[in-house]
């Protein structure tokens, strides 16, 4: 299971996600802990909406820590943020979902064999994830030099999959990436299970994936991915949830 010190850092280095839940952060501390529940708060300097997180994860029982931490989270001006894998009947404005796969308990599924992997170095890796991106989200994001290592699949002299590795925390920023004339090939999982043996050679516990959706019911492209990663069995599957403010 999660604990509070793995998504204190885990969190620390979310930053380039930009997500309503990853932000930029200033003090990070752990305020509650014990085995089956944690409150983390986080300080966002550079927000606008609110001043900083207040994270509540609890295995069971959440709506009792949501109503007893509430009323600390308005005085500090923080988001309130529900991390759980219960199906809660809550008011929230935002909604996303956090895929982890234990290192140590891997079970993906059969992963194409049939394409090379690549770790790339970061001037060919920019143009690669660009491309990749584009022709398979229909827009593109960059690697950070500081950040990542970028897996990148191949058919041939051609690039048709990439998954950047963030190494410090872990997770695949923005997720797994392949063009789409390439999909159901199971390119994807092979580039999960790549991922994964690198982050465990270097040190890491989990191998995780946010999916944040467009809006609070999922679209067609988020019903997709979700699909493909459910499908890929990670560890825990959480949805981390956005308290709507009360008017």
């Amino acid at each position: 299971m999660i604990d509070a010190d793995w998504f204190k850092n885990w969190l620390k280095y979310s930053y380039v996600l930009r997500t309503f839940w990853n932000k930029t952060v200033g003090k990070i501390e752990v305020l509650y802990s014990t085995k089956e529940a944690f409150i983390v708060a986080a300080e966002w300097p550079k927000a606008k909406r609110s001043s900083g997180g207040l994270f509540i994860y609890s295995k069971r029982d959440a709506t009792k820590l949501i109503e007893k931490w509430a009323n600390y989270a308005k005085r500090r001006d923080s988001d309130l943020l529900l991390l759980t894998e219960e199906n809660l009947c809550l008011a929230v404005d935002a909604c996303s979902f956090f895929f982890v796969w234990d290192l140590s308990k891997l079970n993906f599924l059969d992963a194409c064999r049939r394409v090379d992997i690549r770790i790339l170095d970061y001037s060919e890796a920019i143009k690669v994830v660009e491309e990749v991106t584009k022709r398979s989200w229909r827009f593109s994001v960059k690697p950070r030099k500081d950040l990542h290592l970028v897996l990148s699949a191949w058919v041939g002299n051609k690039s048709v999959g990439i998954a950047m590795l963030n190494k410090y925390n872990f997770n695949i920023d923005f997720g797994v990436h392949v063009c789409r004339e390439y999909w159901r090939k199971r390119i994807g999982t092979r580039l999960l299970l790549e991922a994964a043996s690198l982050a465990k050679d270097i040190g890491g516990r989990y191998l995780t994936v946010v999916r944040v959706l467009r809006r609070l019911k999922a679209t067609s492209a988020d019903r997709a991915a979700l699909s493909f990663y459910k499908a890929n069995n990670p560890a825990y599957i959480f949805k981390v949830y956005r308290l709507a403010k009360p008017t």
